[in-house]
């Protein structure tokens, strides 16, 4: 029997089964395994949480996250929508975690196994980013033989010709994904409080290794979403009221280890391709500001031009990518998913779509000002689990500016991580957990 009772602890570790769907996400393409057994995997977890606990969590901020899950399923099956097996893995990716966010109501425990979880396997990844490009050759000789067809095509073209970092799980992506979660949860262990000196330096210290891993990808999408995600949270709880000497201290100590790791950086090229950004940007040429887009404005006059085909109902879903020409860049994404919601879906899909997103971020944003602001008397677990939420949901919303990162399938698992945290922050909270 189903029963709604919102705040019950779930008997069944959900959020431990989306942990490991992302830990193990890399092996389909790298190995050829089918996502099949991957979905496999979480529709046994979600069997035994329905058989064992039988309640769905709801609330406002659970139906806002189930409605845009069907809004999306229901455009993917649209007559006019381009349906291929990438569209079915989506749909089904997104069922998936749905029922993992109406499911699930994580113990503490739960979660600080998972945080830990992915704070190795960011520290692990970081480490294997780190030693490829200070020995590509390792990769090249040891690892890249073992790898499908298809991985080693795409480590060729990523790290060859393009100069990106580490190809894992087919793409660049999937390291930096990884890498950003493993320093959201490090920042959500440094401002939740009470933390000891000893915990504050490995803390730091381990959020630095994240944002060199991050830098060293080349994927400058992801680092500037991150680090913003990252300022967010730290403006969020800043009050001029309660600077001190010692915190002054603490601040320029980092700025200084900041400035010595971008100097370190710089002397070896790992910024080139940062550097030739912001020098195409101040350059003032529009050629010069297309080439540091990699053709995204192309792509994106390309989807403006097509959401005037049909700008009520858009033209389908994926269908950008089905009908898109343009030379070198043919079927890939418009690399904007508002622009890319809005040629697809129209102006009333775009609504439907982006005023949920908005709505659970600010109210993410409220809520994590609410429990970090100076003299808050919230639990280290209410506060941890606030700043993990925004931060995750921050990151996106600045992705989805310049990447297609909801097409991916890593996004649902992820998202559906950040509503989970957000609604057992609020939770805990409402149990008197202060």
């Amino acid at each position: 029997m189903i029963n709604s009772e919102a705040n019950r602890q779930s008997r069944i570790p959900l959020t431990l089964c989306i942990v490991f769907f992302l830990v193990t996400f890399f092996l389909n393409k790298d190995f050829d395994i089918r996502y099949l057994y991957n979905y496999m995997v979480v529709m046994a977890f979600l069997a035994f949480s329905f058989w064992f606990d039988g309640m769905l969590r709801i609330n406002r901020n659970t139906m806002l996250y189930v409605f845009l899950a069907l809004l999306f399923v229901f455009y993917m099956f649209l007559p006019n929508a381009a349906r291929n097996a990438e569209t079915t893995n989506n749909a089904i990716s997104i069922l998936l975690f749905t029922l993992c966010c109406v499911m699930s109501m994580p113990s503490d425990w739960e979660i600080k196994t998972s945080t830990r979880i992915i704070i190795l396997w960011a520290i692990f990844v970081s480490l294997y980013v780190l030693m490829v490009k200070v020995a590509p050759n390792v990769y090249w000789d040891m690892i890249y033989p073992h790898l499908s067809a298809t991985a080693r095509q795409e480590a060729v073209d990523l790290m060859r010709n393009n100069s990106y970092g580490v190809a894992m799980g087919g793409s660049a992506v999937y390291a930096e994904y990884i890498m950003a979660l493993g320093a959201f949860f490090i920042v959500g262990r440094l401002f939740r409080g009470r933390n000891s000196q000893i915990n504050t330096c490995i803390y730091v210290a381990l959020l630095g290794l994240f944002l060199l891993g991050m830098v060293v990808q080349n994927r400058r999408s992801e680092v500037l979403a991150g680090i913003f995600s990252i300022f967010v949270v730290i403006a969020l709880r800043f009050s001029f009221n309660h600077v001190t000497e010692k915190s002054f201290k603490k601040f320029m100590a980092v700025v200084a280890a900041g400035f010595l790791g971008i100097v370190f950086m710089f002397t070896r090229g790992m910024l080139d391709r940062y550097i030739s950004t912001f020098a195409g940007l101040g350059s003032g040429s529009a050629s010069a500001v297309e080439e540091v887009g990699n053709g995204r404005v192309a792509l994106w006059r390309e989807a403006i031009r097509m959401f005037g085909e049909s700008p009520f109902f858009g033209i389908g879903w994926r269908q950008f990518s089905e009908r898109n020409f343009i030379p070198t860049m043919e079927g890939i994404n418009v690399h904007n998913d508002y622009l890319q919601w809005i040629c697809e879906t129209g102006i009333i899909g775009f609504i439907l779509i982006t005023v949920p997103f908005v709505y659970l971020f600010a109210k993410s944003v409220i809520w994590c000002r609410t429990v970090t602001k100076r003299g808050s008397t919230y639990s280290r677990e209410v506060k941890e689990y606030a700043i993990i939420s925004c931060e995750i949901q921050t990151f996106y919303i600045v992705m989805h500016f310049m990447d297609p990162c909801f097409y991916k399938l890593m996004f649902w698992a992820i998202y559906t991580f950040a509503i989970i945290l957000y609604n057992l922050s609020r939770v805990r909270a409402q149990e008197g957990n202060i």
